[in-house]
């Protein structure tokens, strides 16, 4: 029961197949606005991050009684990222990003998707179509 290695010609053409048939979907008014939806989100997503990340630290801070602070001065919002950075580095500003950008891959793509296609939908029946 050893394991077949297919030929790598068989795994550039099933590449090469799926690439096609991804193209072509990709065409379709319903999932050109979901790429779209997730590309543009998971990019604001990646921006704002790691803001996001001291803030809510910032929060934990707070909120267990004690603030960060260097000395008697709290650390606030450029001092919590330069701890951050100082102890983990810039990849600690990240920590957590791959919940972020499934989150905004599924919701927003998903919802620009399926507007898009209530959109063209809608449009077939009823010449004006605004959502306002």
């Amino acid at each position: 029961m050893g394991v077949t290695h297919e030929p790598r010609a068989v795994w550039k053409a099933r590449l090469l197949s799926w690439w096609r048939a991804v193209h072509s979907l990709a065409r379709t008014a319903p999932a050109q606005g979901f790429f779209a939806g997730s590309l543009a989100a998971v990019a604001a997503g990646v921006v704002t991050h790691p803001i996001d990340l001291v803030k809510v630290r910032l929060q934990l801070s707070g909120a267990s009684g004690e603030q960060a602070c260097v000395g008697s001065r709290p650390l606030g919002l450029f001092g919590t990222a330069a701890a951050v950075v100082r102890t983990d580095g810039l990849r600690g500003l990240y920590q957590g990003i791959s919940g972020s950008v499934l989150r905004q891959t599924t919701v927003i793509g998903c919802r620009l998707g399926v507007y898009d296609a209530l959109k063209s939908q809608l449009a077939r029946d009823n010449q004006s179509v605004t959502f306002t």
